[in-house]
């Protein structure tokens, strides 16, 4: 009850890796309009989903060997320094995407 399962978790992350990538190459390679790609809402969310997912593959999928062998960054967990960098990139990609959404015309 009280341990990690990380099989899930990197399963999940696979998944979103997987999607978040399928989406980039599908919109930014395939489709043949030419875009703004700082400006584009899918790339804001898109990348910053794909960075999130990333870092928290390497982090939680490593969380038992980092508290095994107490793993710190500034005489702190590593997974308490580095999680809230990945929190952060995530929800700005997101009000970032969401600010473009709002300023693109009807």
């Amino acid at each position: 009850m009280n341990l990690f399962n990380t099989y899930s978790l990197i399963l999940i992350m696979l998944i979103n890796i997987v999607f978040s990538v399928f989406v980039l190459i599908k919109r930014f390679l395939i489709d043949e309009k030419p875009v703004d790609f700082l400006k584009h809402p899918y790339l804001w969310i898109n990348a910053s989903i794909l960075v999130f997912s990333l870092g928290t593959l390497v982090i939680l999928g490593l969380q038992q060997y980092i508290e095994a062998n107490k793993i710190q960054i500034a005489d702190k967990n590593a997974y308490r320094q580095i999680m809230p960098i990945l929190n952060v990139i995530l929800y700005s990609g997101y009000s970032y995407a969401f600010l473009l959404c709002k300023q693109a015309p009807s």
